[in-house]
């Protein structure tokens, strides 16, 4: 093993545990509560769907509702992750520069 797969190999396992530790701080807890809001959403939504006319105007806002909660995912979009990609980039070279 060479100096610089000792570097790649450190580098791996930094990253693997702040991943590790971002996940079980932020995303599982995020992901879990989100899928919970979509449940309860999705049930009420269900519930009026079944009841009266009257039940019209919250029946369209719980559906907003539902359809906003779908829109949100826990990935950066392209942009973000392009920065993210080039400050990683650019991080390596510098260490084995």
């Amino acid at each position: 093993a060479s100096y610089r797969d000792g570097i790649s190999s450190g580098k791996e396992a930094a990253l693997q545990e702040g991943f590790d530790a971002g996940f079980a701080r932020t995303g599982a807890p995020h992901g879990r509560e989100l899928g919970v809001f979509r449940g309860l959403a999705a049930a009420l939504l269900l519930h009026l769907s079944r009841s009266s006319l009257a039940a019209q105007p919250a029946q369209t806002r719980v559906r907003e509702i539902v359809d906003k909660l779908a829109a949100v995912h826990f990935r950066p979009d392209e942009e973000a992750a392009a920065l993210h990609r080039a400050d990683a980039d650019a991080q390596c070279g510098a260490d084995e520069g």
